[in-house]
């Protein structure tokens, strides 16, 4: 049995030397951050999904949010209690009381 000799390339392994034409520098792969994995998860996983389907969790996700600002704006903790002028010289203290509950009547301070 006959033994195989391979040579090794010679000149700069870096590869700052003469190419051949048509050839393509290689590049290490572009290593992804804690952010654009998920992102490009997220775009994997949407691709496989039908439009119909991201069109309707769109519209899912409208009405959650639509939903949760409403029952946010509507919890007793942004609802006003008390109001107290101070400063006032031209308008009485009643008619600005009157103007800032009629205005924070139904969603509070939202």
């Amino acid at each position: 049995m006959r033994e195989q000799v391979v040579a090794h390339k010679v000149g700069n392994r870096s590869g700052g030397g003469a190419r051949r034409s048509g050839a393509v520098a290689q590049r290490p792969a572009r290593r992804e951050g804690v952010g654009d994995a998920v992102g490009s998860r997220l775009r994997a996983l949407l691709g496989y999904l039908p439009t119909v389907l991201k069109v309707a969790l769109v519209i899912a996700a409208g009405f959650l949010i639509f939903a949760g600002y409403r029952v946010a704006a509507s919890a007793s903790f942004f609802q006003v209690r008390r109001v107290e002028v101070q400063g006032n010289a031209r308008v009485a203290s009643s008619d600005i009381q009157a103007a800032v509950r009629r205005e924070t009547e139904k969603t509070g301070v939202w």
